[in-house]
């Protein structure tokens, strides 16, 4: 797989930190296995456009022949871990016979400017035109960070 994405990104009660490894729910880290949180990444990095089966394949399993099984169990596995809507439908949405879809809204951390406050912007934009970052109330990223700031009483980050 390619190299992940810098910026955590927030949807839901979520903030996914690609470059660490993590998904926190409400500051709590969520098992994933390896395969289920590339898929994560690649689809949440896409939001809102349709990710084909065949690139996910080639992006979480490279050089590799895998059976559609793998794919769909590692699907069901992060809508499991997911939860939200009947069957995680909340966040991806099944294409048929073509690919899945991350629908949720994703904000992207860029900085943190303060407690309390920090800038977001749209994960996609079709206008091609990069998003002017808003400031929005904290909606538990201090406290998500805070997790993995205070993780074995250092800093990782």
């Amino acid at each position: 797989m390619r190299a992940l994405p810098d910026p955590a990104c927030a949807f839901g009660d979520f903030v996914l930190v690609p470059q660490e490894r993590l998904l926190l729910r409400g500051g709590v880290p969520v098992p994933l296995t390896a395969k289920a949180f590339d898929l994560l990444a690649i689809l949440v990095q896409r939001s809102g456009h349709l990710v084909s089966k065949d690139e996910l394949f080639e992006e979480v399993w490279p050089n590799t022949t895998v059976q559609e099984t793998n794919l769909t169990v590692n699907i069901s596995a992060l809508r499991k871990a997911l939860g939200g809507g009947r069957n995680g439908s909340e966040f991806i949405q099944t294409v048929p016979g073509h690919g899945y879809r991350f629908v949720a809204p994703v904000l992207v951390r860029h900085a943190m400017p303060g407690p309390g406050v920090m800038p977001v912007a749209p994960a996609a934009s079709n206008s091609g035109a990069a998003p002017k970052p808003e400031l929005v109330a904290n909606a538990g990223f201090g406290k998500s960070l805070g997790a993995i700031k205070h993780r074995g009483g250092r800093s990782s980050l």
